[in-house]
């Protein structure tokens, strides 16, 4: 079972990725939710901690997903992109 904390909030932290690191980074697992300026709600889980020094190398994460609120779906990592997961 997790807790969840807001840790971000682009609407009162700035809408920035690099304040989105400030953030996130290593902060362990994230559940990512937006709203898009049409509406909808999305957002995605990974249990890999964020990382904007990561050079450039994509993370496994076979836990990681992709949801749509509006459309009720979840869109898990396909086995063969697992490896490719976080970026």
């Amino acid at each position: 079972m997790f807790e969840l904390t807001r840790i971000f909030r682009a609407s009162e932290h700035e809408f920035s990725i690099a304040k989105f690191h400030e953030y996130s980074d290593k902060k362990g697992p994230t559940l990512v939710v937006a709203k898009s300026e049409h509406q909808k709600t999305f957002g995605g889980f990974t249990s890999v901690d964020w990382n904007k020094d990561r050079n450039n190398n994509w993370e496994t994460d076979p836990t990681a997903f992709l949801f749509q609120l509006d459309q009720k779906t979840m869109h898990r990592i396909k086995d063969d992109k697992k490896a490719n997961a976080i970026y």
